[in-house]
């Protein structure tokens, strides 16, 4: 066909692109644009074709802490609180806690965000027994998979692993994987993390029986739920070790910093080498010998081997302390420390902003009274950190022990979440609610929504071209890297995957690692 089709020819009455005669499903358009061989494309309202693509423009947000109003949940003083955001399901995240009106058994729900108004499911015991701790992280590379990593205090208080999945606003949990035999310690957050690297590859740290060494297991889970644990590597010796935690480079494929507290109380840190399912370590250094306590730490975006480190400075008043850690090769060094707060701050988590390199959120909760939960958006520059003013997590509900979360939203520039909770007799509940952090974005809009769609060329079309284009119910055969027999989506990078993105879009199913038969059969 040497004329581009018109559009009205093209469609059905229900929206959907006609296929051709003879079931080949192929038609020629006019390209608007170049169009790559391979890739999906895009019907344009005036019936030409386009590549799917994302347009890039800096945008400006203005910080509102909090953005809406606070969601209170039933449960009063959870014991342990954590949360992580679905990176595959716009504005999904997933809490878990120790439920205080249930015996402290370990508990989750999911959590949805709609503008600035955050709603929960209905919430699902993990574990009949005391949560002992626990930390939730979602594999990036399986539509609604997380894994729950915790201490299970009705089991000989055991580290274990269990894999989650989710159906609308359901939870649901496989069996348990014993990572330890007898009692397994770690912090309640901070030692799990998902390989950005390695498909379906994680790591996890924690100290094997009381007083026991640090251990780390690079291990993996695949879709069907099943957990494989890599063989225990040992990276501090048995002794008075504590606050650990974990963090990989975001930057840095197999590269990853753990930081304790050690046997003589100072603070000490180490580079690890990830290969295959086992890992090395280079020497340990010493960052603060002045007895930290509560320590966290995570990644810094944007820039390897550059990690933020923050930590409860008990002979100063409890003052809070950072310092930006540098890992070299196998070597760590240590800048200068900041000091942030005035006096007793307890460090329960620090996060990097995922879309904004240099920015962190670090939280915790006030040692004086009338107490609560804290936040500090804190920018680094260099190996100097700064800070912002605090902000209340608490809704003013303060008093008793504090619990508290922040988890970014990775689909959205500069939101997140935070949680914070308080003893069961001040009968607050938990309250969550939604942020928007200020400062300047890379904004992303994208050409392609749930209904554009149309198809693959069959080769490389330059911009004007008349373009042979496979379509609903057509073989497309110039394909790479295809699973036969898996259902494949369009990202809005031009990409096919078998995880659903935003919008999600289905291109069809693989016919073999080079074919994929398009939706419409």
């Amino acid at each position: 066909m040497s004329k581009a089709r018109n559009l009205a020819t093209l469609l059905g009455s229900d929206g959907s692109v006609k296929t051709t005669k003879g079931g080949s499903g192929q038609s020629t358009f006019v390209a608007s644009g170049a169009l790559p061989n391979g890739k999906p494309i895009i019907l344009n309202s005036n019936g030409t074709v386009s590549a799917v693509g994302n347009t890039f423009a800096d945008q400006t947000l203005t910080l509102a802490w909090p953005a809406g109003g606070y969601t209170t949940t039933s449960n009063k003083g959870p014991v342990g609180l954590d949360s992580d955001f679905n990176p595959n399901v716009a504005n999904q995240f997933v809490i878990v806690y120790g439920d205080n009106n249930n015996s402290n058994y370990t508990t989750c729900a999911v959590g949805t965000v709609s503008g600035t108004t955050i709603t929960f499911g209905t919430p699902v015991v993990v574990v009949s027994a005391h949560n002992g701790g626990a930390e939730i992280n979602f594999n990036p590379n399986r539509a609604s998979q997380f894994l729950l990593f915790y201490q299970d205090n009705g089991d000989s208080y055991k580290r274990k692993l269990k894999v989650g999945t989710i159906s609308g606003t359901t939870p649901s949990f496989g069996s348990a994987t014993n990572v330890t035999t007898s009692y397994g310690n770690t912090s309640f957050r901070g030692c799990m993390e998902f390989d950005p690297f390695t498909t379906d590859k994680f790591i996890v740290f924690y100290q094997n029986n009381n007083n026991g060494p640090l251990e780390v297991r690079i291990s993996t889970v695949n879709s069907g739920g099943t957990i494989t644990l890599g063989s225990a590597v040992q990276a501090v010796a048995s002794g008075s070790a504590n606050y650990p935690s974990l963090t990989l480079d975001k930057n840095t494929a197999n590269k990853f910093l753990i930081t304790w507290r050690d046997a003589n109380n100072d603070g000490a840190a180490r580079a690890g080498t990830i290969s295959g399912v086992t890992c090395s370590f280079g020497t340990s250094m010493v960052w603060d010998s002045a007895n930290p306590y509560y320590i966290v730490t995570a990644s810094e975006k944007g820039r390897s081997g550059k990690f933020l480190v923050a930590s409860y400075d008990q002979p100063n008043s409890g003052r809070t302390q950072l310092r930006v850690l540098t890992v070299s090769g196998t070597t760590v060094t240590a800048g200068s420390p900041v000091n942030i707060s005035n006096g007793p701050f307890y460090t329960s988590g620090i996060q990097n902003d995922p879309n904004a390199a240099g920015k962190f959120v670090l939280h915790g909760g006030d040692g004086n009274a009338p107490y609560g939960h804290k936040a500090y958006v804190v920018t680094v520059s260099g190996d100097v950190s700064s800070v912002s003013s605090v902000y209340d997590m608490t809704n003013t509900k303060r008093g008793g022990t504090a619990e508290g979360v922040i988890c970014f939203d990775p689909n959205n520039n500069g939101k997140l979440i935070f949680g914070a909770g308080y003893s069961p007799s001040l009968g607050h509940g938990t309250q969550f609610a939604v942020t928007q952090l200020g400062g300047t974005y890379q904004g992303v809009t994208t050409n392609l929504t749930a209904t554009n769609f149309i198809g693959i060329p069959s080769a490389a079309f330059a911009d004007t071209a008349s373009a042979t284009v496979q379509l609903q119910g057509g073989i497309a055969s110039n394909l790479s890297g295809l699973t036969a027999g898996a259902t494949y989506y369009v990202k809005t990078d031009a990409t096919f995957s078998t995880t659903a993105g935003t919008p999600s879009v289905v291109a069809g199913k693989a016919l073999s690692a080079t074919s994929i038969l398009l939706k419409g059969i």
